[in-house]
This record gives structure tokens, sequence and C-alpha cells, in this order.
């Protein structure tokens, strides 16, 4: 964030949301997995008006969680367009997996 830059400016109006985290610390152990998504994932409505939800997206990682990063987006896409039904993206969708591949505590400088 930098203060009056125009590209950032939802992270800028949500800092003073108290639900807004400011700092996180975790660690990722050795094939962990991390998944950011926005709200176009878990809002994303089929024919019959249901939402596709975080339990969706976490049946994925349960069935997926094991394999590389880019096979568990791949299934998530697939499987929120068989949700779908055919039913046109309404909202935007951006997804970031990340995983620990190996168990190395630091990231040698380059």
């Amino acid at each position: 964030y930098r203060p009056g830059c125009s590209e950032h400016y939802v992270i800028h109006v949500l800092r003073d949301d108290p639900a807004f985290v400011k700092d996180l610390d975790f660690v990722m152990e050795n094939q962990d997995v991390l998944v950011l998504f926005t709200d176009g994932v878990n809002e994303y409505e089929n024919k019959s008006d249901e939402q596709y939800g975080k339990k969706h997206l976490a049946e994925v990682l349960k069935m997926m969680g094991t394999s590389s990063s880019k096979r568990i987006l791949n299934a998530i896409l697939s499987d929120i367009k068989s949700f779908s039904q055919g039913v046109p993206q309404q909202d935007d969708i951006t997804i970031l997996v990340i995983k620990r591949n190996k168990d190395v505590d630091y990231i040698p400088e380059l």
C-alpha cells in the first residue's frame, strides 16, 4: 500500500475495517497448501441460484491436496465449471494456489 495510489484504493478503504487483517504470520510446512481467492469463486451461482461456496472448494482441496499447485488450480476451475451448469460468469475469479514442496527453512539469495 502506498498513500494516494489509486491502484490500491480497495485495500486503503478496507484498512479501517476492524475485520481487516493487517498482519498475518504463519508457517507453511512441507506439502501445505494455501489457496487465496476472490468472492467470484464462492459466490458463483448455478441454474438453481445455489452458490458454489467454500464447501465445494474444500471438497476439491481434500481430493487434490496432494497434487501440484497447478493441478489443484485446474481442479478448482473444472469443478466451478461443472457446478455452474453453463451459467455465465458474473464476477471476476482470481485464485492463487501456493504449495510448499520442499522442507527448506529459507530461500537463499539469488
